[in-house]
């Protein structure tokens, strides 16, 4: 076991000693820290012996447990516990401590049912309790090393948690002891709200959380030291695998790269935070959720834990820029993919909420970042402040965001120009150049038109351009189709000026602010987000789109001509073309809205709608969102 694994086996153990939970006793044994005595108290069973051993690589692997109560129970088969949390690697995780291990085996037994892994569905305890041999598990077994079931007589019994035992409290002489004449004179006391800011700085840092929060309850003066020095979040700053903190430990995440065929890779992580020991000495690949991931990549938190992790980060951009099939970019640039990545995953529809379960035998695997996350905010964040800190230290960071704004703003809006839009807002967080209320306009109206392809594949039917003033089914239906890449702009306007204020901030100052705060967003900033992006779920039209964005209010007819002149703009820049007549379009748009306006003369012809479908669908899927698809004909009658 090496000396980190060790040094956190001894916190677990220290943990569930110093802090005991109700019907949870643990004995470790004083020969071998490496095995103990875990005792559970369930109602149902009684007292319930087991016998834990710790191999060397605890906790990357489970304590190896056998139960010696004797006691009926579906899942335990020979004194073998059969749970997920313990003989799969998607159920056990480094990340649970040993107390917190013990209170889910405490539930597992105390539940009234148990789901099985093997498809048999929810087996219930009652007729296995009523089989028991008996109530008391110690029925049958005693053990000598904790005294279970034992009779101990009173001269022998056991110390108790403080270091006394029930004998030494029975004789101690209250008036004894601490008694004091009443002609000693009084010493000088020292008043606990006397003492400076760092005692009592250094007296709150020695405190576990649970005392320290219920200490800041109780004093304000606490209550504003734990804000002011951000001290709970400093705690919860550590590596999952070995419990370290940023000042002993470089941290990073886990990251995943997904490919698809020649397509650049999707760059995502859960952003648990990992060692870099535990990475590459210890080969962690999971999760706290149990998400595989293969890269890992260094955060900064401190200034202190910058300095030490930075030589690190270029190196692991460039394994992940290689796997990720980036091409030669700078290392720097795979940040501006990253942030983007994982705004997208935020922001869409089919996303999975935490399983919470308590049931230790069936754990589904799912990601903790959900739109409405804050977490999720939090790790935007941590890539933001990374971005600034590579930033300040090298100048071609900011030179190459105001470049890629000076192109668009010149007129390189195409995708083969700027190939992801996005990365002109994210560039906008460091650039010394200003997106112009035009430029944004601008930059709205080619997403559109790029998503035009798309709409068109979903809604065949919007290619009948109606001779209407005001459509209010085109208006609907385009938004309907690219919701996705709308939310995309409108959160990172508002993230624009949440994260770097009004006037815009340097960046040396943001760094401060940030390496202050730990990485963590400002002070409320992670839930108003989190809600600016739940509101941001609900807006299902192009004029509120537009309020968000700043981009003031417009009639309904300026929006209609607008997304005709998108298609156009997407057909003649070759994003997509027109494989049907407007006649088949017509046939299409009446299946929908049969009370549309027919321009004069034109007939509609009957068109089948996958196959309409799958025309556009190939346009898209050939197209590849490159922008070097052969142009066509603006419309056809």
């Amino acid at each position: 076991m090496t000396e980190t694994l060790r040094r956190r086996l001894l916190l677990d153990i220290a943990e569930l000693q110093a802090k005991p939970y109700p019907n949870i006793f643990l004995h470790v044994d004083d020969e071998n820290l490496n095995r103990a005595c875990l005792v559970l108290t369930v109602e149902e069973y009684g007292p319930l012996h087991m016998r834990l051993d710790f191999p060397s690589d605890y906790p990357i692997q489970p304590p190896i447990i056998k139960i010696d109560s004797n006691i009926s129970h579906p899942n335990i088969i020979r004194g073998q516990i059969c749970a997920s949390i313990l003989n799969t690697p998607e159920g056990w995780t480094p990340a649970y401590t040993l107390k917190g291990f013990a209170i889910q085996l405490l539930s597992f037994f105390a539940s009234d049912a148990i789901e099985q892994v093997n498809g048999k569905g929810r087996v219930y305890l009652r007729d296995y309790r009523a089989r028991s041999k008996a109530a008391d598990g110690r029925m049958g077994f005693c053990c000598s090393k904790c005294s279970f079931a034992m009779n101990v007589s009173k001269n022998d019994e056991i110390l108790i948690r403080d270091g006394f035992s029930t004998m030494d409290l029975n004789t101690l002489d209250p008036q004894g002891t601490f008694s004091r004449s009443s002609n000693s004179p009084l010493r000088e006391s020292i008043q606990i709200s006397a003492l400076p800011n760092e005692v009592l700085f250094l007296i709150c840092d020695k405190l576990d959380t649970e005392d320290l929060l219920l200490l800041a309850t109780a004093w304000d003066r606490v209550d504003h030291m734990v804000t002011r020095y951000d001290l709970i979040r400093k705690r919860e700053l550590q590596c999952f695998v070995s419990k370290q903190g940023y000042k002993t430990a470089s941290l990073g995440v886990g990251v995943w790269v997904t490919r698809e065929g020649i397509h650049k890779g999707t760059l995502s992580s859960e952003f648990d935070l990992i060692s870099h020991e535990a990475f590459w000495t210890h080969q962690i690949r999971r999760s706290v959720q149990g998400i595989k991931f293969r890269y890992w990549l260094p955060l900064p938190i401190s200034e202190g834990h910058w300095e030490r992790i930075q030589p690190l980060t270029d190196w692991n951009l460039r394994l992940i820029k290689t796997a990720g099939g980036f091409g030669n970019i700078p290392p720097f640039k795979l940040i501006f993919h990253f942030m983007n990545d994982v705004m997208v995953k935020f922001n869409k529809d089919t996303l999975v909420n935490t399983n919470n379960s308590s049931d230790i035998n069936t754990k589904t695997i799912q990601s903790t970042l959900t739109h409405a996350s804050e977490k999720a905010i939090e790790s935007y964040f941590h890539l933001f402040h990374l971005l600034i800190c590579l930033a300040i230290d090298d100048p071609s960071v900011v030179g190459y965001a105001n470049d890629l704004i000076d192109k668009f703003v010149n007129g390189g809006t195409s995708k083969s120009s700027c190939p992801n839009l996005n990365h002109i807002l994210i560039a906008s967080l460091i650039s010394d150049v200003e997106v112009s209320y035009k430029t944004m306009e601008t930059m709205i109206k080619e997403a559109i038109t790029r998503n035009v392809v798309w709409m068109l594949g979903e809604q065949p039917g919007l290619s009948y351009i109606e001779p209407s003033e005001v459509s209010q089914y085109r208006l609907e239906k385009t938004f309907e189709a690219s919701k996705t890449s709308y939310r995309i702009l409108m959160f990172l306007k508002i993230f624009k000026t949440t994260a770097i204020g009004k006037p815009k901030k340097p960046l040396s100052q943001l760094a401060n602010e940030a390496f202050k705060r730990h990485g963590a967003p400002p002070r409320g900033s992670a839930r108003y987000l989190a809600d600016w992006t739940k509101r941001i779920h609900l807006i299902a039209s192009f004029p509120d789109f537009f309020r968000v964005m700043g981009m003031g209010v417009r009639q309904d007819s300026w929006f209609t001509n607008f997304l005709r002149e998108c298609i156009n703009d997407s057909i003649e820049k070759g994003y997509s073309k027109m494989p049907i007549t407007q006649s088949q379009a017509l046939y299409l748009r009446q299946l929908d809205e049969r009370d549309v306006d027919v321009v004069d003369d034109l007939q509609p012809i009957c068109t089948d709608m996958s196959t309409a479908m799958s025309l556009f669908h190939e346009i898209a899927n050939n197209s590849n969102g490159n922008g070097h698809g052969r142009g066509g004909t603006v419309v056809r009658r």
